[in-house]
């Protein structure tokens, strides 16, 4: 998995150089659609009071398949220091049995700069979080 900003993702070489197979697109605004990549635009707003759990859900579960089909995945955002980070975070978490400070602190050693926002990590978000996972487990 590589945590990236708009400037990852507008580099087709790099792209291709890293062996990137998934790109998942956490803005509101497209950038490109290159062919030969499995793309996910799942736009994630930057203010607490707008996420949804259902997106952030979709976004960790294509995090999920490209890992499971043993692919290498782009996660990015504009700046890639608060959402591509959290999502990140959330994919170890959820899907890889990691405490969240454990997710944390190996995303932010796999990408200093990151910086998501702390009150994403509140119980509140996170208990929607399962929910949604849960309910589309049933």
């Amino acid at each position: 998995m590589i945590i990236g900003d708009l400037s990852d993702a507008s580099d087709l070489d790099d792209l291709r150089r890293r062996g990137v197979t998934h790109i998942l697109n956490l803005r509101w605004t497209e950038l490109h659609c290159w062919e030969g990549f499995n793309y996910l635009k799942c736009p994630v707003f930057d203010e607490y009071d707008c996420l949804r759990a259902d997106s952030i859900v979709s976004a960790i579960r294509f995090v999920d398949l490209a890992q499971r089909d043993g692919g290498k995945i782009l996660v990015y955002c504009r700046e890639g220091i608060d959402r591509a980070p959290f999502v990140a975070a959330l994919y170890l978490h959820y899907f890889q049995d990691m405490s969240l400070e454990e997710a944390y602190k190996h995303v932010k050693s796999m990408r200093p700069q990151s910086t998501p926002h702390p009150e994403w990590f509140t119980s509140k978000l996170q208990d929607e979080i399962w929910k949604e996972i849960w309910r589309e487990r049933s």
